[in-house]
């Protein structure tokens, strides 16, 4: 039986075609079981893929954590160093050691508030640094009080009748002032030391001068006894106030010679309550005066001479010479003065009526 060539091939390629297609049908079987399995693989694997990667950000954190406590540890291993010595008290580790150890604690401070370390961790050393700064500069103003209490009041008569300068204080004392004030003008608040100063210089000027103040109230000891002149306290009050004046301008001159636009303003402070007090004492007189004019009249011409003294001596400071107490008083000692004048002239016209009265009589 003869074959037909062409049948043959056909029947070749239709068997390899079988063959491919069974074989096609084979790989899509794979592909889909290897699918399969992929899947099942994703999902057993994200889980664990899950969990390594919270275990790779917990162990960060705990790393974070770690460094965080070490760097407490250590700042609050530092804090404590200091602590310490502020502790101790001024007087104890020297000034010197102290404002240099309470800078540190400022420098610790700043450097937690400007850097990174803003987490929880470190806001309790930031709260216990601002109060052992607090606590160290009351403790420094305390100090300061102390050095300026060195001088007590004094009565200024024994120095004024000696032709003694008034107490002052030493310069190993000036240079230890000077040190506080500088801590505080250029690390707190300059005002809190500034009042300090000011107070505690304006009320020992007042407790000093009010060992004169008897005998400025008393002018005679009879309300109808004549003045008699210079027997009234007025001009030694008024010497103790002047010499006040020149010595607090020198120790102004000695702790703010860093700060000299202060100056001016420290000294105000200081002089206004003193000059309130001064000028207080002699309205108190000009009332006594004019209540009894034709008796101590002539003593208001002491209480001008007073206050011009006391305004020379504040050419330095407008604003006091203009203060508003002993500008009052001046007015008023004017106003006296006129009606001390018309009974002069009054008593004037009298004696000389008495007078041709008497050569009248003798006619």
């Amino acid at each position: 039986m003869a074959v037909d060539i062409d049948e043959a091939d056909i029947f070749v390629l239709t068997q390899n075609l079988q063959k491919c297609n069974k074989l096609t049908l084979n790989v899509d079987k794979s592909l889909k079981n290897i699918s399969q399995t992929s899947s099942q693989s994703s999902r057993l694997f994200a889980p664990i893929l899950s969990r390594n990667n919270m275990l790779i950000t917990l162990q960060r954190n705990i790393e974070s954590t770690l460094n965080s406590v070490a760097s407490v540890k250590d700042l609050a291993n530092e804090a404590s160093k200091y602590e310490i010595i502020l502790k101790k008290g001024v007087a104890k580790v020297g000034l010197k050691q102290y404002t240099q150890t309470m800078h540190r604690v400022d420098d610790m401070l700043d450097d937690i508030k400007n850097g990174n370390e803003k987490n929880a961790e470190f806001h309790g050393i930031m709260t216990h640094l601002g109060n052992l700064i607090g606590q160290s500069e009351n403790e420094l103003k305390t100090y300061f009080t102390s050095i300026l209490d060195t001088i007590p009041a004094f009565d200024p008569q024994i120095n004024l009748e000696k032709k003694l300068p008034f107490p002052y204080y030493e310069d190993t004392q000036l240079v230890e002032l000077t040190w506080i004030l500088d801590y505080f003008y250029n690390n707190s608040e300059g005002s809190f030391i500034e009042k300090e100063l000011t107070d505690n210089r304006s009320s020992k000027i007042i407790a000093s001068m009010g060992f004169l103040v008897p005998f400025v109230k008393r002018i005679t000891d009879n309300k109808n006894a004549p003045y008699e002149q210079g027997s009234n306290g007025i001009s030694n009050y008024t010497e103790a106030f002047i010499g006040f004046i020149v010595s607090e301008q020198g120790l102004l001159e000695d702790i703010y010679s860093q700060y000299p636009d202060l100056k001016q303003k420290v000294l105000d402070a200081i002089l206004t309550p003193v000059l309130n007090s001064y000028a207080r004492l002699v309205q108190a007189n000009i009332k006594t005066v004019e209540s009894n004019i034709e008796n101590i009249g002539l003593y208001s011409f002491e209480l001008v001479e007073s206050i011009q003294r006391i305004i020379r001596a504040l050419r330095f400071d407008p604003n006091l010479q203009k203060n508003d107490t002993l500008s009052s008083c001046l007015g008023q000692i004017h106003r006296l003065s006129k009606l001390l004048f018309k009974l002069v002239q009054k008593l004037t016209i009298l004696t000389k009526f008495q007078m041709i009265m008497v050569l009248l009589k003798q006619l």
